[in-house]
């Protein structure tokens, strides 16, 4: 079976605006507001900024090679299979714990009046909490199972819904509880400085609030037209998403009542109020506008749930894509008579409610989600100039400008994302990095076939100096539990070097260029076909 290509640039458009504003406007602008105060507006520009220059590779990415799996496949095609499992590890890890994250921020708003569901003090779920987890994760897959355009259908619908509700709350705070002096006292704009502005994109949430773009290119087998309908649907989300998040920041900052010492800067680090587990909730039962506490606990439904189903069927075909490699079980590559990869998404299930145990709350979730996604957006720029040279419909498909020039830039954007992240995340995703490694040397050395064939370990060098590069860099900064020998300043120039450094060895580490593409593409990939 072959999936169907049913995804017209609507359903896509409202796809990639689902999968984007989800929980990050329920819980951004208050973590945001903690981690930078005022000055947390600047942070969502230069966040939507940075995470839409990545996203500049990945229009013409995904434009010129529409893979169902998204461009997980392209690492295995130009480094190998080393190098294609490790990008596909992460990136298949990422997006199957969106959902649990989504399901966490709906549970988590909604103990606000039913208070069973989490432990107030950590904001983990009871076992009442687990329960009622479990049963909107089987939602999630009911609605994925039943067809992928019956999926964006229903997307499309709720992601209307997501777009309207917070609009409404920006005006309702704007007319009802407006407090502008909030932006220049307690500290000034900007309290915490440049520090506390670039923190705040990694570990406030806002570079996750932006990454659900990459849905729209998990999906693009399936797209209609994608050399066009892809680039639109990419930045057209990101911009109408981008200005919502600065609308609800602003009504959130001047909407909050602060009590403090109008010239102490530390009232927005410690900044709580009532039932702040669930912010806007909170604010607005402290207005007395209850109307508008009802209709913020329906969205805080809604706006995770949208962006759930959309990644449900992303990371679905993801793990599909490495099953199609033969680095997962063959089962998981099998694909039902609607074109739906069904065993993958109750796999992808499973390991989802796992993901509940260890993390505590929202943030804690989103903070080690960023850095992996970060992690698998950097291989974006490095095989990008390898891929416009391999492709054979270039000339219908989008062209980013100043091709070396941008995607250096933005392979340099994406280590200062997981320079910010800090240590404490960073270790996490390490350690993950290396668990999944140790299971693919295992898994490669008893296989029945050829050890090791095609994994070009030589061709995979490089990713292990990255690892290593980001790792160092984040421990001696000042960021997240790091030791703080590396100052800022001196943490950036670290950074640009080794993406210098790095860009150019993995350039030199493409397999060969003889090499047959095509008998290393997965079988169900359109450009084998």
């Amino acid at each position: 079976m072959k999936f169907k290509k049913e995804l017209s640039v609507t359903h896509l458009l409202f796809l990639s605006v689902g999968s984007i504003l989800g929980s990050g406007w329920l819980f951004g602008a208050y973590y945001t507001a903690k981690t930078a105060g005022p000055a947390s507006l600047i942070s969502w520009i230069i966040g939507g900024f940075l995470v839409g220059f990545v996203a500049l590779t990945y229009a013409e990415l995904c434009s010129s090679f529409p893979i169902t799996g998204g461009t997980t496949v392209l690492p295995y095609l130009w480094f190998g299979k080393l190098t294609g499992f490790i990008y596909s590890w992460v990136g298949w890890l990422w997006p199957t714990v969106v959902a649990p994250i989504e399901t966490q921020a709906i549970l988590q708003y909604a103990s606000t009046i039913f208070p069973k569901l989490i432990v107030a003090e950590t904001h983990k779920l009871t076992a009442f909490g687990f329960l009622i987890a479990i049963g909107i994760m089987i939602l999630l897959v009911a609605i994925n199972v039943a067809g992928v355009k019956i999926m964006a259908n229903i997307n499309s619908f709720i992601t209307i819904w997501k777009i309207f509700i917070p609009i409404l709350v920006f005006f309702v705070l704007f007319l009802t509880s407006h407090h502008p002096l909030n932006l220049v006292n307690y500290g000034g704009l900007a309290p915490y400085g440049i520090k506390g502005i670039l923190e705040s994109i990694s570990v406030g949430g806002i570079s996750f609030s932006f990454f659900g773009f990459q849905t729209v290119i998990f999906l693009a087998g399936e797209a209609k037209n994608p050399k066009k309908t892809l680039p639109i649907a990419l930045f057209g989300g990101m911009g109408l998403c981008l200005l919502i998040y600065l609308l609800i920041q602003y009504a959130f900052l001047t909407a909050i009542t602060i009590h403090g010492p109008v010239n102490d800067p530390g009232v927005w680090k410690y900044l709580s109020f009532t039932e702040d587990a669930g912010p806007f909730y909170g604010i607005f039962t402290g207005l007395s506008l209850y109307f508008m506490a009802k209709i913020i606990l329906s969205d805080a439904i809604f706006s995770p749930l949208g962006t759930a189903i959309g990644y449900v069927a992303g990371s679905s075909r993801i793990l599909y894509s490495i099953a199609d490699q033969k680095d997962a079980p063959k089962f998981l590559s099998q694909i039902n008579t609607k074109g739906v990869p069904v065993n993958a998404i109750l796999v992808n299930f499973l390991i989802g409610i796992l993901f509940f145990i260890p993390f505590s709350g929202w943030q804690s979730m989103v903070s080690f989600l960023s850095a992996a996604i970060v992690f698998t957006y950097s291989i974006g720029p490095l095989v990008l100039p390898y891929a416009r040279s391999k492709s054979t419909n270039s000339a219908h498909s989008f062209r980013v400008p100043f091709l070396h020039f941008t995607c250096i830039l933005s392979f340099f954007i994406c280590n200062l994302l997981l320079l910010w992240s800090g240590w404490e995340v960073v270790s996490k995703l390490l350690f993950f990095l290396l668990f999944g490694i140790i299971y693919f040397c295992i898994k490669s050395f008893f296989q029945k076939e050829e050890k090791f064939k095609n994994l070009k370990i030589i061709n995979s060098i490089w990713v292990f100096l990255y690892i290593g590069c980001f790792s160092v860099t984040a421990y001696f900064s000042v960021y997240g539990l790091g030791i703080g020998k590396l100052l800022f300043g001196y943490d950036i120039v670290a950074v640009f070097v080794y993406s210098i450094f790095i860009f150019f060895l993995a350039q030199k580490s493409l397999l060969n260029k003889k090499t047959n593409d095509h008998e290393m593409l997965p079988v169900h990939s359109p450009i084998s076909s």
